[in-house]
């Protein structure tokens, strides 16, 4: 009974950091591939533009910059850093 105890934590442990490591990347791709924001975090510093500010989740963060209002010629992100546990892991700007 133990030793079944004890592969169901690890198994459920297991599955948790694979759907971590998801999560991280649909958000990483959204944010770096279509400059939009990102989906599975929550806004905690924002402008007034609608869309620049940070966006935290489990262990990662964006800081974006963009053109989030109605009339902007280009819309979306314009620049953006990714940051892992703290850590700048990357910083994109948008031609």
């Amino acid at each position: 009974m133990k030793k079944n105890s004890q592969k169901i934590i690890i198994l459920t442990f297991i599955f948790s950091i694979i759907i971590w490591i998801i999560i991280i990347f649909i958000d990483y791709n959204i944010v770096f591939s279509d400059f939009k924001k990102p989906i599975f975090t929550i806004a905690t510093e924002t402008q007034d533009d609608g869309g620049s500010g940070t966006y935290k989740g489990l262990g990662y963060s964006f800081k974006i910059n963009g053109n989030f209002m109605p009339d902007d010629e280009f819309p979306g992100i314009t620049h953006v850093k990714f940051y892992l546990f703290g850590n700048k892991i990357k910083e994109s700007l948008r031609d």
